[in-house]
């Protein structure tokens, strides 16, 4: 049996609003996985708050209603086979790639047969003849995830039930990145929320017996998704602080650190030297890291306020301290980490948090944010510099809120020059000439134009900051 020989219902949703039921539905079946006596409750799923210029309005769409029908088997296995070969990092893939179509969920199988189509069109300038199949593949998959914890078994203890569970949130973290990826930002929201609301009824979050690899990779593949979709359209985290807190998984591939009750995230701030060097973290264990470590620096600055109280700005500025810090060694270990698609996204993270971090100090008009400067400046040179490692069509949706952030940096620095011609004499040596500036910034713009094939989020982020480089004139 193979992924194109399962045929399921091909009925599926034609709007928002059916999908919006379809996850509250899944809500019901999530609460009755809890155990009221030892589990969390499940967060609401919320659609996006108000949108931030990080991400261009969501795109209109329209919805299939004709009959179903199947790309041929044979193109379908080959797809599938791309698929598992290349795109682990941007779809969000974090089951083992050689799952058995047979072992499978219906949810599982349909996501990865649409992922398949959809990455066939990210690899080709022209399109494909299977890009026509996209759309009712896509209503396919959303009404077999809608459904995908039907066949639970009803006994808390079932070997089985952690399968399923495990088969549902994959299938909705890789529709949340299929919806991001073309501006879709509500129903992806909604879809990274359901896998949030998975992970937490699951306890996935928590150490329990033996660790297992799939439980571990399938928390953090949430977590990291949570943090960085929280700071590109500026809504809190699905995840309570008290949750966040209670972590004690074990980062990705990182066994040897599993200590029940010790609080992972929670000891990584208030013993950063232990748990961040060469030798004890793995490249996925580094992206997750430099992933939390992008949502707190910009949830602590956002949090700023220029007229808090004594008290309050001595609590700010031992937490900017601190933070500082943490990415710095951070960042340290990453100059010796290799080149591989997790260390790529943890250098991105770890630099574009320094630039979070920093912003609101930089530009300042005083001779103090003169280290702010320096720091934004450095950082996001250093996103240039990584972005050369970078594979057109095979990166997460992500990046382009990444890169689109460090973009402003060159701007902000070109305005300066142009509003304080004092400080930025002053600081010649380390502020780089107008000309230095707009070279990086049109360096930016290639990047992220090549970055866009296939990626309609990329593509509408990279006009956005297009149009913002040519307001300088």
């Amino acid at each position: 049996m193979s992924y194109q020989d399962c045929e399921y219902a091909s009925e599926g949703p034609t709007n928002v609003q059916r999908l919006e039921h379809q996850i509250a539905g899944l809500q019901a079946q999530i609460r009755g996985l809890e155990d009221p006596a030892s589990r969390p409750s499940t967060p609401s799923l919320r659609p996006s708050s108000t949108l931030r210029s990080y991400l261009p309005p969501t795109v209109a769409v329209s919805r299939v209603s004709k009959p179903f029908q199947a790309i041929s088997g044979p193109i379908l296995s080959r797809l599938v086979t791309n698929f598992m070969k290349h795109a682990r990092i941007q779809s969000g893939l974090f089951l083992d790639a050689g799952t058995r179509p047979d072992a499978a969920s219906p949810a599982l199988l349909t996501t990865v047969q649409l992922w398949a189509i959809h990455f066939s069109r990210t690899q080709s300038s022209a399109p494909t003849p299977e890009s026509e199949f996209e759309a009712p593949y896509l209503a396919r998959a959303l009404a077999a995830t809608a459904d995908a914890l039907q066949h639970l078994p009803r006994r808390p203890a079932a070997p089985d039930q952690e399968k399923v569970v495990l088969q549902a949130i994959q299938a909705h973290v890789l529709l949340a990145n299929y919806f991001f990826r073309n501006v879709r930002i509500v129903e992806g929201r909604y879809q990274l929320g359901a896998a949030v609301g998975l992970v937490l009824a699951a306890g996935l979050h928590k150490l329990s017996g033996d660790p297992a690899e799939e439980r571990i990779n399938a928390f953090w593949t949430v977590y990291v998704m949570d943090c960085g979709w929280t700071v590109a359209d500026g809504s809190p985290s699905n995840f309570p602080e008290d949750i966040q807190a209670a972590v004690d998984v074990p980062w990705p591939d990182d066994l040897s650190q599993a200590v029940s009750g010790s609080g992972t995230i929670a000891g990584f701030f208030s013993q950063p030297s232990g748990l961040v060097s060469a030798n004890n973290s793995s490249p996925a264990a580094l992206r997750s890291k430099a992933a939390v470590l992008f949502e707190r620096a910009s949830a602590l600055v956002g949090r700023y306020q220029p007229q808090m109280s004594p008290d309050d700005q001595h609590n700010f500025s031992l937490a900017f301290t601190n933070m500082d810090v943490v990415i710095q060694r951070l960042r340290q270990t990453l100059v010796t980490a290799g080149t591989d698609p997790d260390s790529r996204m943890a250098r991105l993270f770890a630099s574009v948090a320094v630039i979070q971090l920093h912003t609101p100090f930089a530009w300042t008009p005083s001779w103090e944010s003169q280290t702010s400067r320096t720091r934004v400046l450095e950082a996001a040179r250093s996103v240039l510099a990584t972005c050369e490692q970078l594979q057109p069509g095979f990166e997460n949706a992500i990046v382009g809120t990444l890169l689109t952030i460090t973009f402003r940096v060159f701007l902000a620095a070109i305005a300066f020059r142009r509003s304080q011609p004092t400080l930025a004499a002053a600081a010649n040596a380390s502020l780089p000439t107008e000309a230095e500036l707009r070279a990086c910034s049109e360096h930016m713009l290639v990047i992220m134009r090549t970055l866009a094939r296939g990626c309609k989020l990329i593509e509408a982020q990279a006009m956005m900051i297009e149009e913002a480089y040519q307001g300088l004139e």
